[in-house]
């Protein structure tokens, strides 16, 4: 994309231009030229640049060397004491990251390195964010189940709210079917013994139930009688617009954004179309057949 955009001069448009993305027409709008940036900031960038790669250079060696000690037989300790390098101790490490010492969470790469190492093994050398690591593990403690008596609560209650959402689905699944059919809201609140309310004629930026902006507007995109099923924290909310009622009150200045928003995006659509449309009438296309295998 970007070597289509820089071939073309200010307010010209690309050619159709295919990315991962999909297609894309990309016109220029403006150009900032390049800035000169002195000899003094140019040498100054490569400098950094080069201090960066040594000390990468250097942390390998040391770790190429630190490896070498591993493999001799050396402790953890002689090996910190050998490099000046200072021993973290996490106690009661588990697969969350959390542990008995430390408030803050260890790394994803920590705890998958600490769970793949055997008691008293070192691991080989890894990168983090803040330096190199190498990680021993002292002490494996087998996790142990818990008395029934102190996880039957829990389990019935998982078990209840897993029943209730089971529950819940298929009553969804069945209103909405009967609902498809033809049955009148009525007959089908009545059918599943579920609470019938309707609503005071509503503007787009009202609310019922405490439901968002976003949820309010994808009600007003549904046509009439079309079923919206919408879950409220541990509310579910089967709501059918039942009657369009036209006001001739002046539209409030949310609904006049709405709108001009909503019309800017129709006509930058169209406009991407017929773009299109115009680019690809200058192409000849020839569509040649041949039948051999």
């Amino acid at each position: 994309m970007s070597d289509a955009v820089f071939e073309l001069k200010n307010n010209e448009v690309t050619a159709p231009t295919q990315s991962e993305m999909g297609w894309h027409i990309m016109k220029v709008t403006s150009i900032t030229p390049m800035k000169e940036v002195s000899k003094e900031v140019r040498r100054n960038k490569i400098i950094s640049e080069i201090k960066k790669e040594k000390t990468y250079d250097i942390a390998y060696d040391v770790m190429t060397e630190i490896e070498d000690n591993i493999g001799a037989g050396k402790t953890l300790e002689e090996i910190a004491k050998d490099h000046s390098a200072k021993i973290l101790k996490i106690k009661n490490l588990n697969e969350q990251g959390a542990s008995k010492n430390h408030s803050s969470k260890m790394s994803n790469d920590f705890v998958e390195t600490a769970f793949s190492y055997n008691e008293n093994e070192l691991s080989q050398a890894i990168e983090t964010n803040s330096g190199f690591m190498i990680l021993r593990v002292d002490t494996i403690n087998e996790s142990k189940a818990k008395d029934l008596d102190i996880v039957k609560n829990d389990i019935i209650d998982m078990w209840k709210t897993n029943e209730r959402a089971a529950i819940t689905q298929e009553i969804i699944n069945d209103v909405t079917h009967d609902l498809d059919e033809g049955d009148s809201i009525n007959e089908v609140a009545s059918r599943f013994k579920l609470k019938l309310s309707s609503t005071k004629p509503l503007k787009r930026d009202d609310s019922i139930k405490g439901l968002t902006g976003n949820q309010m507007a994808e009600l007003f995109q549904n046509n009439l009688g079309t079923v919206k099923i919408v879950h409220n924290n541990d509310e579910v909310l089967i709501v059918v617009p039942t009657k369009l009622i036209n006001t001739k009150n002046k539209l409030s200045k949310d609904e006049i954004d709405f709108l001009r928003s909503k019309a800017q995006a129709d006509t930058t659509q169209a406009m991407a179309v017929k773009l299109i449309e115009a680019y690809s009438a200058n192409y000849d296309v020839e569509v040649s057949e041949n039948n051999n295998i």
